[in-house]
């Protein structure tokens, strides 16, 4: 294919569609208007709420409400997005939810959702959710029907790139794909004919550039410069999540372009797990006319479980055995540097937090924190860099019992773990206390202190994490990059002595100090083979070099799993590895430099 043009600089990571060859080669919204608020709502009611939802509701027409909602909509035009722990909003005053329903009594009606102010509704059989976009004001309403059990706010999708190092230049390559030579397809289509005719490979990533009607900006540029084909032009499924949106899709589509020409192309860009499941139903379907032989997807979903196959992946392995004639693949991710598993490990404190900036009267004195050090040399915090501006998320779960579909009646885990995220200081920058994060701090909010972790006027139980034994938070960082700390405080029960702690940022990549790589893989990308196959990834300029080193940001097994009722057990994964940081050339918007015609990326990650 004629590629021209000089190569411009990115750091982005792929290896994904660089493994899928061996599979080509043996396989030859409308403004509504919203009920007003009603008034305090019961506490039978309050129950169906998750935290996050719970405070919207609360803060509705509040400083504080319209204040998340705007951080929200500026969050969701940058490059990545909102942290994914977040609340989305939409400009017509909307908040993205799942309702949770008993299989028994079936889903809320769309209609009756609709004369509530819901837009987009999706139902997911498979997870037993229904996912919409409905009017803050109508929160209650919505939780005081029948057939809803439980509102949370969704699992939000997280591309498995690899970004820059704080300080760190993008790295810089040739135009052309390496993997093609790498992995011997060029040489394989010469010596075989086979170029991947008859077989339809479907993308699944956030997005193909700007779609407008049926029409993409990023594969109609790539077109013109021969990176993608025109006939079949690759189908985009719009139906899910308006198409999605960012530019990784299309660099995928592209390499596999490079590597079998002769496949079709199609693409879905979810940014749920609800689209996800719908994504591979749309596939399966042959909707728009494509019917994929293979599905990639390159996405990780933080805060989905990883002791156990969750509900999510659950409903990924019951489409693979749905449908045998078409093969799964997924990457690994790029979270080996950022992860930490290990056993709980406690050395004494005596430390009191209070979940209010203004009152004692809930103040609670930590007795034992989680050591990260040994006994001769103890470290009651794990701590990483974060850079300036940059958005922090953290997960911190354990192996209690992982219930697959909370409902209004899913008891709460009465075990707990408190964790607190602090500068060096020991002021308390975000926290969980119990089953309520703290809410995001406004203008107003008074500064962070080690004595308080800021839950303002609507914290509920504080000695359980809710259903479901994960907690999870996320801080905006100021202007100056600092180094940050992460507690970990027992504070109810005999929760699980095994813990698993995820930490990224939003833009940049670090190292946990500690850092255990093994068992970085969780979600779907965690299923056993032949459900999923999934691969890690080794430098295109180290494999040239016969340097068959994993990356270092490649997420490693064994996974480890737990639950009370199963006992423990290690699942091997990934099951093979491929090239990565190779090149592609257009990609629509995505990194584009104005001295760079067509534009070129390099892609590193799997």
């Amino acid at each position: 294919m004629p590629k021209g043009g000089k190569p411009m600089q990115h750091r982005l990571k792929y290896a994904l569609i660089l493994a899928a060859l061996p599979l080509l080669a043996s396989a030859a919204m409308a403004p509504t208007t919203a009920p007003t608020t009603p008034s305090t709502p019961a506490p039978a009611l309050l129950v169906k709420l998750s935290p996050q939802v719970a405070h919207i509701a609360a803060t509705v027409e509040t400083v504080a409400g319209r204040m998340l909602q705007t951080r929200s909509l500026n969050a969701q035009q940058q490059p990545y997005g909102p942290a994914p722990l977040a609340a989305r909003f939409n400009s017509n005053g909307q908040v993205q939810v799942y309702l949770h329903y008993n299989t028994q009594q079936g889903a809320p009606a769309p209609a009756t959702l609709q004369s509530l102010g819901a837009t987009r509704i999706l139902t997911s059989p498979e997870l037993g959710v229904v996912q919409a976009w409905v009017p803050t004001r109508a929160l209650y309403r919505i939780a005081a029907l029948p057939q809803v059990a439980r509102v949370t706010i969704p699992r939000y999708a997280v591309p498995a790139r690899n970004l820059a190092p704080i300080g760190a230049k993008p790295r810089s390559g040739s135009v052309d794909t390496q993997g093609d030579a790498l992995l011997g397809a060029a040489q394989f289509r010469t010596a075989t004919g086979l170029d991947g005719s008859g077989i339809s490979v479907g993308i699944i990533s956030n997005g193909v550039g700007t779609i407008s009607g049926s029409t993409s900006s990023d594969i109609t540029q790539d077109q013109s410069t021969g990176d993608l084909p025109t006939s079949p032009a690759p189908y985009v499924d719009t139906a899910v999540n308006g198409g999605g949106s960012g530019n990784e899709g299309a660099a995928m589509m592209e390499i596999v372009y490079d590597m079998a020409p002769g496949a079709a192309l199609g693409f879905c860009g979810p940014a749920t797990t609800v689209d996800f499941i719908t994504c591979l139903n749309n596939f399966a379907a042959g909707n728009g006319g494509f019917k994929p032989t293979i599905i990639a997807d390159d996405l990780g979903f933080p805060g989905v479980a990883m002791f156990t196959d969750g509900s999510f992946a659950t409903a990924v392995k019951n489409f693979a055995i749905a449908n045998p004639n078409i093969q799964l693949l997924t990457a690994a991710g790029n979270d080996a540097e950022q992860f930490w598993s290990g056993t709980w490990n406690p050395i004494t404190i005596n430390t009191t937090i209070s979940p209010s900036s203004t009152s004692n009267t809930n103040a609670y004195t930590y007795t034992q924190a989680q050591n990260f050090g040994t006994a001769g040399n103890p470290l009651p915090y794990m701590s990483f860099p974060v850079a300036a501006s940059d958005t922090v998320t953290y997960i911190v779960e354990w192996d209690d019992t992982w219930p697959l579909n909370p409902t209004s009646s899913t008891p709460n885990d009465p075990n707990d773990y408190d964790v607190f995220l602090t500068d060096t200081s020991g002021n308390i920058l975000a926290c969980n206390m119990g089953i309520t994060p703290s809410p995001a701090p406004t203008s107003s909010s008074p500064p962070p202190a080690p004595s308080y972790c800021n839950l303002g006027s609507n914290y509920g139980t504080l000695t359980s994490p809710g259903p479901q034994p994960v907690q999870g938070n996320q801080y905006v960082n100021g202007s100056t990059q600092q180094t940050l700390q992460l507690h970990i405080y027992k504070r109810n029960g005999t929760p699980g002595t095994n813990l698993k702690v995820l930490v990224f940022a939003n833009n940049h990549s670090f190292q946990l100090i500690p850092n255990t790589p093994a068992g970085s893989i969780y979600g779907q990308s965690a299923l056993p083979a032949p459900y999923e196959l999934t691969t890690t990834a080794i430098s295109a300029a180290d494999a040239a070099a016969s340097n068959f080193s994993i990356e270092p940001y490649a997420s490693e097994g064994p996974i480890f799993f737990s639950q009370p009722s199963t006992g423990t057990s290690t699942r091997q994964k990934p099951d093979f590895t491929a090239v990565d940081c190779v090149d592609v050339t257009g990609v629509g918007g995505f990194g584009q430099n104005n001295n760079t015609t067509p534009p070129s990326a390099t892609f590193c990650g799997t």
